[in-house]
């Protein structure tokens, strides 16, 4: 009973404060201004594109398929890890500065306190992407028929064969929509976490969430920049570009993600380990 109210007051402090509202209701604008976007384009814009039936088709038309094609998308996944990151990752911070982590550790085995902030900020962080993805979709939805998209018309459609669950948006499209979502959830709350463990670090709440968002931009530019100009044909380096469907330059491999995502996990529980040393109290 109490690992579950310590949980349970975590989780409550994660969903219930000013910034995951902040975040959430940022990231749901952005995702319904797309959907806006997209509908209002795929049923009154004179294009070439209506004669083509995957383009006039709601899964065609989801902001992770369109993702390179309107502001709004491309704006959404370059913020989502800023906003995925926002509602919790200071928490260890404030707690230490305001002198309630020094009282808590007396009531409380630090283990346990830990990995309450790490699930917290995981399931915030998860939340804020996958919940504006849903939305986004059924927006669309209801304008939009979900037709099968043919695999014929890829290239109108602009995701081909090497992009993320191609085979899937061709042959189980809904599919395809809750492998992002879940997918982008997964790499949004490990972002999280990881931030939140670098608390050992920044001893400042706004370049504990600033810094590490400004490192994440310059990886996505210098990776991109340095496959061009040295001309290497590989996969996506970047969370940024493992959460579109379509890539540019470098598509997402799904066991390159895999180990990204463990690695980060993996460095995560280390700096939060040190989280449980008394001298971080």
């Amino acid at each position: 009973m109490r690992l579950k109210g310590r949980y349970g007051y975590e989780l409550r402090k994660a969903f219930g404060n000013p910034c995951f509202v902040i975040s959430l209701g940022v990231a749901l604008a952005i995702s319904i201004w797309h959907a806006f976007e997209s509908v209002s384009y795929a049923l009154w814009a004179d294009s070439v594109d209506h004669f083509y039936v995957s383009n006039q088709s709601c899964f065609a038309n989801w902001i992770v398929v369109d993702c390179n094609v309107r502001v709004s998308s491309t704006i959404f996944f370059y913020v989502v890890p800023f906003l995925a990151a926002l509602p919790f990752v200071w928490s260890f911070l404030s707690e230490r500065m305001s002198g309630y982590a020094s009282q808590l550790v007396t009531r409380e085995t630090r283990s346990d306190w830990v990995k309450a902030k790490g699930a917290a900020t995981f399931l915030t962080g998860f939340t804020v992407v996958a919940v504006p993805l849903l939305v986004n979709f059924v927006c669309v939805a209801c304008f939009l028929p979900a037709y099968t998209p043919q695999v014929e018309e890829s290239m109108t459609v602009g995701l081909v064969g090497n992009d993320l669950f191609s085979e899937l948006f061709y042959r189980l499209p809904l599919m395809y929509v809750v492998a992002f979502i879940v997918l982008d959830g997964l790499l949004a709350g490990a972002w999280a976490v990881f931030v939140l463990s670098l608390s050992v670090i920044f001893k400042n709440r706004v370049s504990l969430i600033v810094i590490p968002y400004l490192a994440l931009l310059l990886w996505q530019y210098v990776t991109k920049t340095a496959f061009t100009a040295l001309g290497i044909v590989g996969c996506s380096l970047s969370m940024i570009d493992d959460m579109k469907g379509v890539y540019y330059s470098q598509p997402p491999d799904l066991f390159v993600i895999g180990v990204r995502l463990l690695l980060l996990l993996a460095a995560s529980a280390l700096l939060l380990c040190l989280q449980k040393r008394k001298e971080f109290i």
